[in-house]
């Protein structure tokens, strides 16, 4: 959330449109950590109320600079037409949604998400636009003793369609759809990112498991 949020207030000081989608946190919630790493200040001070006068004041013309910055954050984003809802009312560059697990699920979990990636899609084409969809990866990886992770940890975190890239293979031939892998059994690959170098340093095969 706090990365997204991040790119999302960079572009919009950009001049760039920009609609955030939080199924999660709310505004308030979102425009505190924007408030807190403009101005340098710990989340533990808003929490405790702990802020000086001379920080106070600087929060109040914070306040009003944020007003002419073009983000909108918004408190729904459940389903496809609650997007479609806030688009047509407010025309956009970019729309951030955090997070894919939040949106109302029928019994099919797997069909649900299916449905929801497949109608984003259809909106960044009527549109024009760019969406920015967040999503969580089970996090057993790291109570396991060599800490791999298994194509199962993606599970209701990515559409069947979505493009993942495998590291046996040559550029542009290593890229399946979840679906194909595990019809494959081909051993896709993650990243680890150092955000101190800005580098992508580690490679990570995941194993495929039923």
């Amino acid at each position: 959330t706090s990365m997204a949020l991040n790119i999302a207030w960079n572009l919009a000081k950009l001049g760039k449109k920009i609609l955030f989608f939080s199924l999660e946190m709310s505004r308030e919630e979102l425009f505190i950590k924007i408030c807190a790493k403009e101005l340098q200040i710990n989340l533990n001070s808003f929490l405790f109320k702990q802020i000086s006068e001379e920080k106070m004041k600087a929060i109040k013309e914070f306040i009003e600079f944020f007003k002419q910055i073009p983000l909108l954050l918004v408190e729904k984003g459940f389903t496809i037409s609650n997007i479609r809802e806030v688009i047509e009312c407010n025309p956009t560059d970019f729309v951030f949604i955090d997070h894919l697990q939040m949106i109302e699920k029928s019994y099919d979990e797997r069909k649900s998400i299916d449905e929801y990636v497949r109608g984003l899609k259809q909106i960044c084409m009527l549109r024009n636009i760019g969406i920015i969809l967040l999503s969580q990866v089970n996090r057993m990886t790291a109570q396991r003793i060599d800490n791999k992770p298994l194509l199962e940890d993606l599970h209701g975190c990515v559409a069947g369609n979505t493009l993942i890239y495998n590291h046996n293979k040559k550029p542009r031939k290593g890229y399946y759809t979840i679906k194909n892998l595990y019809k494959k059994q081909q051993k896709p690959l993650l990243w680890s990112y150092d955000i101190k170098t800005n580098k992508y340093t580690k490679k990570i095969p995941i194993n495929i498991v039923d």
